[in-house]
């Protein structure tokens, strides 16, 4: 936790100067009127209660106006010090009470980690943060921390769960985590609340994965790495640098820590297919590159059919300096992007700064770098805009991490809500999907997130401008806009090419998923007939392709401002 002078303390300096201010005052004062040094001093201590040695101010005497100022002086700060101390006291239990009755809206942390302590110092919302057994009541603005003794019931009543629109759990252990998240969706989910509930993983793929526990379906479980390459993909996405380039392929070179280069490939995949470019390539380089090929193979064995992977080595102990890498010698079609993944911030500046010596020596060199950084200051370009060669674009810091998590922003899920309702008008009522979103599995609403964030993918297909949008609006609050008169298709050959690329995010959300084409669907086995080009599917199941197009042309709101098609067609 961040150290912070606390009001306390302020509150003691000031009257420890106040004091000495009306000693001295008094000293200075009695010395005037002709007492003594000793007797003088002695007065003088006296100055800070409301005793009788102020009687004999009627004295004529040049020292009247320090024993007027002494003597005031000393009654306030007599006053402030009974009032501090009862304050002092009772604090504790006011706080409680405050918490318990006068809070409502707010966030509830759950956790001592450094995420936990992160996030509960955002000033954007009252936060009520739950954060271990020693640590003291204490309210700092709008922040409140309430000591966790393990006690959920107790604790969750202190927190005033029941009037709270979210709760956050980020401990040490996972399974802790999840235990106390489980603990309170159950409790704020029952009857009709509508509360999100989040658990903080540090296993990138635990919290991939954490919805097909049958008690965590309705929770959110969310990384670090993840959310840091969900904000970087929303804010710039992949299509949009190498269109900039004019690159014919996506081509993305990373650097880092196995979770967040798997994290940062699997939101590429998601948000960057377009039928323009097609399937991506990526180079990902790491240290023990066979355990962590073999990890990919194991979690994704349809990795291949929506990514061209290529391993680099970048040996021990400092794989971040870069020195069996060579730039020069990468085959392949340009790069693209290039990403620095190490939660170390150190770590990832390192490598950028150890591939700018390389990079900088190439004058083809065009792609802009993104570096995994909370605290230094590199500038930040506005969403979506076009970036320089060699730019370094900053991501990963705490703000954008919270609002990739959307708590903080008061519609957290609403444009998958929005989406996901304009779902339930034609889907089968019978279907597992087809449920209000706070009674929907977790597996669901992550279907929805994603496909909401394909969204500017499909927009860059059917030849909208996305950086005038992207640069005004927050690409987190609220649907991208159109301008009035505009139209997702035109025709239906345009609306039949977004069907296909919709066909393509389904079938790449569910490999990544772990599911695989069958004959017959087969949740269990993860089977499902459907996984297979455009061009071999049945005319219903193209028809439910084209009708969720339909539902994209509807719910995306038109203004004046909005979106428009660049005049050269199929473009940015």
């Amino acid at each position: 936790m961040h150290s912070r002078p606390t009001a306390n303390s302020q509150i003691l300096k000031v009257l420890a100067v106040v004091s000495l201010a009306a000693i001295l005052l008094g000293y200075h004062g009695w010395r005037l009127v002709g007492h003594s040094a000793l007797d003088s001093a002695y007065d003088a201590l006296k100055s800070i209660n409301m005793g009788s040695n102020y009687d004999r101010l009627d004295q004529p005497g040049s020292g009247n106006i320090y024993l007027e100022l002494a003597r005031w002086l000393g009654i306030f700060v007599e006053f402030s010090a009974l009032t501090f101390l009862f304050t002092s006291i009772f604090s504790e239990q006011w706080t409680l009470l405050t918490a318990r009755l006068l809070i409502k809206g707010h966030i509830i942390v759950i956790g001592d980690t450094e995420f936990a302590d992160r996030f509960g110092e955002v000033e954007e919302s009252s936060v009520i943060h739950l954060r271990n057994l020693v640590d003291p009541v204490e309210q700092v603005g709008r922040l409140i921390r309430l000591p966790f003794r393990g006690r959920v019931e107790e604790s969750f009543r202190n927190a005033a769960v029941d009037r709270a629109r979210a709760v956050l759990v980020a401990t040490e252990d996972d399974a802790r985590t999840i235990s106390l998240a489980i603990a309170a969706s159950r409790r704020v989910t029952a009857g009709d609340r509508q509360v999100q509930v989040l658990a903080r993983l540090h296993d990138y793929w635990l919290a991939q994965r954490l919805h097909n526990l049958p008690d965590a379906q309705l929770v959110q479980a969310v990384s670090e790495p993840a959310l840091a390459a969900r904000d970087a993909m929303r804010r710039h996405p992949a299509f949009l640098d190498a269109h900039d380039q004019g690159a014919e392929h996506i081509h993305v070179l990373m650097f880092g820590e196995p979770d967040w280069l798997e994290a940062m490939m699997t939101e590429i995949i998601l948000t960057a297919g377009t039928t323009r470019y097609g399937k991506p390539m990526m180079t990902l380089g790491c240290g023990q590159v066979a355990a962590f090929r073999s990890r990919l193979g194991e979690r994704y064995p349809e990795l291949a059919e929506e990514v061209e992977l290529r391993f680099v080595e970048l040996g021990t102990p400092h794989p971040w300096e870069l020195t069996d890498f060579h730039l020069s010698r990468l085959p392949g079609p340009r790069v693209t992007g290039a990403y620095f993944l190490f939660p170390q911030e150190a770590n990832s500046i390192s490598c950028y700064l150890a591939f700018l010596g390389q990079a900088g020596a190439m004058p083809d060199f065009k792609a802009p770098t993104f570096v995994l950084t909370d605290s230094y200051e590199f500038v930040t370009p506005p969403s979506g805009s076009a970036l320089r060669p060699l730019q370094p674009v900053p991501f990963g810091a705490r703000r954008q991490i919270v609002a990739a998590c959307g708590l903080l922003s008061g519609t957290a899920g609403l444009t998958e809500q929005v989406y996901h309702d304009a779902y339930l008008g034609f889907a089968p009522r019978e279907a597992a999907a087809s449920k209000p979103w706070f009674q929907l599995s977790e597996e669901y609403r992550i279907a929805n997130r994603r496909a909401v964030a394909h969204i500017f993918a499909k927009l860059f297909d059917a030849g909208f401008d996305l950086r005038g949008w992207m640069e005004r609006h927050d690409v987190w609050s609220a649907l991208p806009a159109l301008n009035e008169g505009e139209s997702l298709y035109r025709d239906a050959e345009e609306r039949e090419r977004l069907s296909v690329l919709e066909h393509q995010r389904w079938s790449r959300d569910r490999r990544l998923n772990g599911w695989r084409y069958g004959e017959k669907r087969d949740e269990v086995r993860k089977l499902h007939p459907d996984l297979r080009p455009y061009d071999e599917l049945s005319e219903p199941i193209k028809d439910f392709d084209r009708k969720f197009i339909d539902l994209l042309d509807s719910i995306l709101p038109r203004r004046p401002g909005g979106m428009r098609r660049r005049t050269e067609g199929i473009n940015v």
